[in-house]
């Protein structure tokens, strides 16, 4: 709910409808192809960036059994195979155990989906109204 907050203060928020469900989502423009938030150079311009877009490459993913999982998008410019000489990039891994970056993103993520889980309910409770 923190989030829906913060970015409410960057541009309107609308709901979707699919699935029986409302979503809130952040309206970044109205017209097809047109991204009132990111510059042509591809630097945000709002001032509060939405969490989705401070994690990537990471975001969380669910199991057979429902739990969260550490994710990432594999095809993200972010994600090497190799780390390069000479740059900042760093591995995802410290021996068998995450890296602390990692770590850091991981804990992120976890208090990004207990925000979500608190607007899901938000959004049930508004339906209902």
């Amino acid at each position: 709910m923190m989030e829906f907050m913060r970015a409410a203060s960057t541009a309107p928020i609308a709901f979707t409808y699919a699935s029986g469900t409302n979503s809130p989502v952040l309206v970044m423009g109205i017209h097809p192809g047109t991204n009132l938030l990111v510059a042509t150079s591809g630097n945000w311009l709002g001032h509060y960036v939405p969490a989705a877009y401070r994690s990537h490459p990471f975001c969380t993913a669910k199991n057979q059994n429902g739990s969260n999982l550490l994710s990432f998008f594999s095809d993200s410019e972010f994600v090497l195979n190799h780390i390069p000489p000479g740059t900042k990039a760093k591995p995802f891994f410290s021996g068998a155990d995450l890296s602390e970056e990692l770590q850091a993103t991981w804990k992120f993520l976890q208090n990004v989906e207990a925000g979500r889980l608190i607007t899901e309910r938000f959004c049930a409770s508004f339906a209902e109204l």
